[in-house]
């Protein structure tokens, strides 16, 4: 057996002060040795031998965790990260993410790092659709995934909200001695329409409000062993609108507009190239009609919420929040909201229901549906309670050709 090697490896378990990386290296050296048979044990201090494994668990076990894999992925030019806990970080990044994950296994590869495309937990659920590379094994399996990124700049208000949210979750998933499968329930209890709801097995928070696709309202998704994720459209407490209409119903507000135009209960200024509503010059700061049943569903649930999660109206101003309280014995985390929403019924019945409005915005110069006749105006899907204020003027849906 070469002592000289034995004495090497003895003082890099002994010091402290070893870049994370060195360590790694050293120990990598010795596994390979052993791969080739070269070396059978090593000797710490006056203890019996220690057999050295063939496999590296024993170097992950000490070495591996995910402060010290992020500090890898940071050394390596990756800078932006989500959703890290114990066990688990998310790289974000706008490049093809199986290519980033084919890197990471790469640079991981000392460590044993696998890339695994159609990764599934032993229950069945997916983490990501292009896969996750693994470190090591349970209880102490690390698990690194990529989130796609999108321009920080247009994220709409909340979005500091959804991490904090996020983040007062996972917390409770972060505790020491807690394996890669550990799951907790979720009970969210709402103030204002006295409503509780319990989503169970759940293993983590990610942020989804960038994926919007075919009309996709959440902004957080609750992954949870062996079931689909709970998608989870999160609302503050201050909103006032569930969405900017411009798009969606923008055609409709186009044909409201130009029936009164015709019927003069508008006035269209060419020379300042304003609309004023009202006869009286401006009587209203906006117009309002009730929204149809399909309609009211496209713009609160969207295409992903009803039917499979909820709608939370909160506001956490840190994750650290007493909004978020933890019974450990349990498991069960509480989280107070304002108002929780699963159904269009629970929508209608309350101050809440959403009303088409226009109203004035001199930003929007592009006109309403693209009719730059109609500029200085937008479009929203807004509270019922907003409309009814008395500045804002109700019309009867049945007076308009609306589909």
């Amino acid at each position: 057996m070469n002592g000289g090697l034995v004495q090497w490896q003895n003082a890099c378990f002994r010091s402290r002060s070893h870049r994370f990386e060195s360590v790694i290296l050293h120990h990598w050296h010795v596994a390979q040795l052993v791969e080739r048979g070269a070396v059978n044990s090593v000797v710490a201090g006056s203890s019996p031998a220690v057999p050295v494994q063939s496999s590296l668990s024993w170097v992950i076990l000490l070495t591996t965790t995910i402060y010290n894999i992020e500090r890898q992925l940071i050394k390596s030019g990756y800078s932006e990260f989500k959703n890290k806990t114990r066990n688990r970080i998310a790289i974000v990044t706008d490049r093809d993410r199986s290519e980033v994950m084919q890197e990471v296994a790469n640079l991981l590869q000392p460590l044993g790092a696998k890339y695994i495309e159609d990764y599934t937990t032993p229950k069945g659920a997916r983490i990501s659709s292009v896969g996750v590379v693994v470190v090591g094994n349970e209880p102490n399996l690390k698990v690194i995934y990529t989130k796609p990124k999108f321009n920080q700049s247009k994220r709409a208000p909340g979005s500091g909200n959804e991490s904090n949210f996020i983040n007062g979750i996972n917390k409770y998933l972060d505790k020491s001695g807690y394996g890669y499968f550990h799951t907790i329930t979720i009970k969210f209890v709402a103030k204002n329409n006295r409503k509780v709801l319990e989503v169970g097995d759940v293993l983590i928070a990610e942020n989804v409000a960038s994926d919007t696709m075919g009309r996709k309202k959440a902004d957080v998704n609750l992954v949870r062993l062996n079931q689909p994720p709970f998608p989870i459209s999160l609302k503050q407490d201050d909103s006032v609108f569930w969405e900017s209409a411009d798009t969606l119903l923008g055609k409709q507000a186009e044909i409201i507009l130009s029936t009164l135009d015709g019927s003069g209960e508008i006035i269209y200024d060419k020379k300042q190239q304003k609309v004023f509503i009202g006869s009286d010059n401006n009587k209203y700061t906006g117009l309002s009609i009730p929204l149809s049943k399909e309609e009211k569903t496209d713009a609160v649930f969207g295409s992903d919420i009803l039917g499979n999660g909820a709608i939370i109206k909160g506001t956490y101003p840190t994750a650290l929040s007493e909004k978020f309280s933890f019974d450990e014995k349990l498991g069960v985390l509480t989280i107070k909201t304002s108002r929780i929403y699963e159904t269009l019924n629970e929508i209608n019945r309350s101050d809440e229901e959403p009303y088409l409005l226009i109203r004035k915005d001199v930003s929007r110069t592009a006109g309403i549906n693209r009719n730059r006749k109609y500029s200085g105006l937008r479009v929203i899907a807004s509270y019922k309670n907003r409309v009814t204020s008395g500045a804002v003027k109700i019309l009867d849906r049945e007076r308009f050709n609306l589909q």
